[in-house]
């Protein structure tokens, strides 16, 4: 019946949905709270505050305390202005960031990672690895030329591919192995890149040639996953693996001997100590021994579970969680048609002693008249009706599948299917109970948050700036956000919405905050909802360039006046002989 499909489906585009919600991303990078001071700079300020305070310290006017209090003080001062520098660059670096990160392929491998995720057991997801990236590029006169580079990528790693050292828990716990298919393309690209041997290259290509190497690894996996049988095709399955040439890439420790051996002398200070290294092989070919480029030496592998086992890689996946419902399923929806095929019409009984020979008596048609022979005083034909038990099956279906989305924790309703009876059939019923849902799916978004997001992008962080490709910009870091924003980020709007219709209810509030805090609550409300923001929503320094402006207006029109009022004369007002104003005065005034 499919349901243990339509779950994974479900759960795949819920967490998608989640992740990338509204074009939002699952990671942001945050300045630390304290920062990082090197050593040397703190004990920089307490010198120079002992050099400056010396003189009034050796004569008595501060004392040893009092010296310490400046230092810290200073020191304190020089933490906040870290902080300010490092927040001053942040949009910088999330930019810089941005760009390498879309340009090495993470969200579409972590598109595909989640649909393991939601199938198997283990899910993997490789990188950040270096990769050789081509371009068209439009030189001179709009003549293309391929342009090759060097790059960070990432990459979905299917769950049969990897191998890990058996009893660990976690991948940097032991040696990992993966599996790769080449062609003989590929092969060759490795030649002029670093750490190949161009030498054991081309010996693989020429045995490839010889027909060679092209069954060393034989996969019977994958031909079983493609429904071809291995017993009666192994021949068909092997012809079609001669178009690739499998290799083994090794991540993990080695004894400095054997590397030795390998020819890896300059970086080998003891021969009895491992080293972490990444090595290729191919049938009896060495094409790759490198020490780890990791200053940590990890291995670019990151993986997590549907459902964690502790102690172990591989957890608990959501087809395993759903099997006994969905067998049961099956099997009430098989008895259900077995059931409606029997019960959709009359059951004939015969009896075959009063049957003429010859007579066809499964040729049943309307007005159709029985010849029989002596029936004995017996009945010779008969019909019945089989009960039908489809009720009773079908409720023996819906109480599994209600089942199916308990153990799951992804109910129908959550994804628009199923009846909408009860607490459901209300706004705000149906809202409590997707609260309590997303509980479930929470916790799978904190798990993808801390086993893949908040290890994959800071290793790509790591090894840009080790390679030069990204400035550093202070001390930050690099957090996921998926966990902490799935309902946070809606109850957050609906708490902006409200307090907006707070200020707008009196005049005096919208004078308190100003236009800059106004501008500043309707572009987070507007914020997420595809407009251009930037367009009719002025930021901080555009609307303190207007306050500025409008000052300048405001200065410029009280000089005028001032200037027109002191040129303009008044009239004089002499009285009469009785003291009185002259009439006409008031006249001549205006």
């Amino acid at each position: 019946m499919m349901l243990t499909e339509e779950k994974c489906a479900a759960a795949e585009g819920w967490i998608e949905d989640l992740l990338f919600n509204q074009g939002n991303k699952p990671y942001d990078v945050k300045a630390t709270v304290i920062p990082d001071i090197h050593p040397k700079q703190i004990e920089a300020v307490r010198q120079s505050t002992f050099g400056i305070m010396r003189n009034e310290l050796m004569a008595g006017v501060v004392s040893p305390q009092e010296v310490n209090q400046a230092a810290e003080q200073l020191i304190d001062e020089l933490k906040e202005r870290f902080k300010q520098f490092a927040d001053e660059q942040i949009e910088l670096l999330k930019d810089e960031l941005e760009d390498h990160i879309v340009e090495s392929n993470w969200k579409p491998a972590i598109l595909e990672f989640i649909q393991d995720f939601c199938t198997y057991p283990v899910a993997y997801l490789k990188g950040p690895y270096v990769t050789l990236d081509k371009k068209i590029k439009w030189g001179y006169g709009g003549v293309p030329t391929i342009e090759e580079n060097l790059q960070f990528a990432f990459d979905r790693v299917s769950p049969f591919d990897i191998y890990f050292q058996p009893g660990s828990s976690r991948l940097d716990e032991g040696y990992t192995i993966e599996r790769h298919r080449l062609t003989r393309e590929e092969i060759y690209s490795f030649i002029g890149l670093e750490g190949f041997n161009e030498d054991a290259l081309r010996s693989v290509l020429r045995e490839y040639e010889s027909g060679l190497l092209t069954d060393w690894l034989f996969d019977i996996e994958k031909y079983e996953r493609r429904g071809i049988d291995s017993g009666d095709n192994v021949i068909g399955a092997t012809n079609e693996l001669k178009n690739e040439i499998q290799a083994i890439q090794f991540w993990g420790p080695v004894q400095g001997s054997k590397l030795i051996d390998w020819g890896i002398e300059e970086e080998i200070d003891d021969e009895l100590k491992d080293y972490h290294i990444e090595a290729w092989l191919i049938g009896s070919y060495v094409i790759k021994a490198i020490i780890n480029t990791d200053p940590l030496g990890r291995a670019p592998y990151h993986s997590s579970c549907f459902r964690k086992r502790n102690g172990s890689i591989p957890g608990i996946a959501l087809p395993e969680i759903l099997n006994d419902a969905q067998d049961a399923c099956n099997a009430a929806a098989r008895n259900m048609v077995d059931n409606m095929s029997i019960a959709s019409g009359p059951q004939v009984g015969v009896d075959t002693n009063s049957i003429p020979p010859g007579e066809d008596v499964t040729n049943i048609y309307p007005w159709k008249v029985w010849e029989f022979e002596d029936t004995g005083g017996k009945t010779p034909l008969w019909f019945f009706q089989p009960n039908s038990m489809v009720n009773d099956l079908m409720k023996v279906y819906e109480f599994f599948s209600l089942e199916a989305d308990n153990k799951s924790g992804i109910p129908k309703y959550s994804y628009g299917q199923g009846s909408q009876s009860g607490a459901l059939s209300t706004a705000t019923g149906f809202s409590m109970m997707m609260n309590n849902v997303t509980k479930g799916v929470r916790k799978l978004i904190t798990t993808i948050d801390g086993d893949i997001i908040e290890k994959s992008i800071p290793m790509l962080y790591e090894k840009l700036l080790f390679a030069g490709m990204l400035e550093y910009k202070g001390d930050i870091k690099i957090i996921a956000t998926g966990s902490g924003s799935i309902l946070l980020k809606e109850q957050a709007q609906m708490r902006r919405n409200e307090f907006l219709q707070v200020i707008n209810s009196n005049p005096i509030f919208i004078n308190l905050i100003g236009e800059a805090g106004l501008a500043e609550i309707l572009r987070k409300i507007a914020h997420g909802l595809d407009i251009d923001i930037e367009r009719f929503i002025p930021d901080a320094n555009e609307l303190k360039a207007k306050q500025q402006m409008m000052m300048q207006i405001q200065a410029a029109q009280a000089a005028q006046m001032q200037q027109q009022g002191g040129q303009q004369q008044i009239p004089s007002r002499e009285g009469n002989a009785a003291g009185q104003p002259a009439s006409g005065g008031d006249v001549s005034m205006y």
